[in-house]
């Protein structure tokens, strides 16, 4: 599993641990984000909960490699990936505890729209943030466009997703 849940104390710690390719997510990664978000959701021993990637990045995005390949290459596949970045970001979202993101290294496309979902966002002096779907001939997806209008100054968010920055 590629994601995974530690709890200390109150706290739970969501790891993306796939630092061989900089924690970029696979439609199973995402599947996993989904299952522990809905785990933490209903356990009231939990109070509080950490995002963060292992290695050097916090995510970099999706794994552009997987999408090519053909499960997603297809309309059905995409439209497979993007439900699943809206169910986890929704439950993310709802989720009634403090969610914190641990961010270091690269926090780009979808990871960039996951730290900004969070309550609370902690970066490094290595974090890089960007939203570079336009690079790839995509839209913000996961949320990305409606949290980089409630968490940044709306010119700096247009620039960021005009320009792929």
């Amino acid at each position: 599993m590629t994601i995974t849940t530690e709890t200390t104390g109150a706290v739970a710690t969501v790891t993306i641990n796939r630092p061989e390719k900089m924690n970029a997510l696979t439609a199973e990664m995402r599947e996993g984000l989904i299952a522990a978000f809905e785990k933490i959701r209903f356990d009231s021993a939990i109070r509080a909960v950490i995002l963060t990637g292992a290695g050097t990045s916090f995510c970099a995005g999706a794994d552009v490699d997987k999408m090519a390949g053909r499960d997603t290459g297809l309309p059905a596949g995409r439209a497979r990936l993007q439900s699943l970045s809206h169910v986890y970001m929704r439950l993310l979202h709802a989720l009634e505890k403090p969610v914190i993101a641990a961010v270091r290294g690269h926090a780009v496309g979808i990871g960039m729209s996951l730290a900004l979902g969070c309550d609370i966002m902690l970066a490094s002096d290595t974090a890089k943030f960007g939203q570079t779907f336009r690079r790839i001939g995509l839209a913000p997806d996961g949320g990305g466009i409606w949290y980089l209008a409630r968490r940044l100054p709306l010119n700096i968010a247009k620039e960021l997703v005009f320009t792929g920055r």
